[in-house]
């Protein structure tokens, strides 16, 4: 029954997280790596913008993501809105990736929920989808690339390990630390081939490895993101 019905207490959950999102969403001022963000949009000219990029540590989509969103409207709001939808949005793919990881009967599909409830309510989460930094887009591509990497290794599928290319290369353009999550799922593999437990046989001790492995790495990248301050404030108007 849970398993059928698992949309339902996942909608409310997810209803949960986007209000606490939207709850003072634009209640701060910039803080300062938003002006830093804010502060590269700016410039109208690409060769501007791409000159202060090139002085920047981060790679480019999360740049070019906000340049469009800045067309759209004046101020920081268009802005804090790709991090926005993308908070909003690690909410129900949590539950994807920890359900695919526990198994797919009732037991996986509460774990699944009680992860997704986790980031919904998550302090750090909710303000990182409320300030312009690329974190939840970050946690969000890699979260469903574990995803498609796990349900390979458990049901196989020929778009499963495209797809985990796919959505891995979008978090590594939008963050380098995405290199720490790659790196411990290439040391799983060599792992296993090392012990010869790799035996290409989908939901084997391989797999559960994987899976394993995969849910250690993500947890560790979701969980020491950091806070992140968020400023003051904006000043009432007299």
């Amino acid at each position: 029954m849970l398993v059928a019905k698992a949309w339902v207490p996942l909608a409310l959950i997810f209803a949960l997280g986007c209000t606490l999102r939207l709850l003072d969403f634009n209640h701060y001022w910039l803080n300062p790596d938003e002006g830093i963000y804010f502060s590269m949009v700016s410039w109208n000219e690409w060769s501007s913008f791409w000159n202060e990029y090139l002085g920047n540590a981060h790679p480019p989509l999360f740049y070019l993501l906000i340049r469009a969103m800045s067309g759209l409207a004046d101020g920081i709001a268009p802005l804090r809105c790709v991090a926005l939808v993308a908070g909003c949005c690690c909410v129900p793919v949590t539950f994807l990736f920890v359900r695919e990881c526990v198994s797919r009967d009732a037991i996986g599909t509460l774990a699944g929920l009680l992860a997704a409830a986790l980031m919904a309510i998550s302090q750090t989460a909710v303000e990182m989808s409320q300030i312009v930094r690329p974190y939840t887009l970050q946690i969000f591509a890699m979260t469903l690339g574990l995803f498609y990497l796990v349900r390979f290794m458990r049901r196989g599928g020929q778009r499963s390990l495209p797809l985990y290319a796919v959505w891995m290369t979008v978090a590594l353009l939008t963050h380098y630390g995405t290199v720490i999550v790659l790196a411990g799922v290439a040391l799983t593999f060599f792992g296993l081939l090392a012990f010869r437990r790799l035996d290409g046989k989908q939901g084997g001790p391989s797999s559960c490895g994987t899976s394993h492995c995969s849910l250690s790495f993500w947890l560790c990248t979701s969980c020491t993101s950091g806070r992140i301050s968020k400023g003051v404030p904006w000043p009432k108007m007299r």
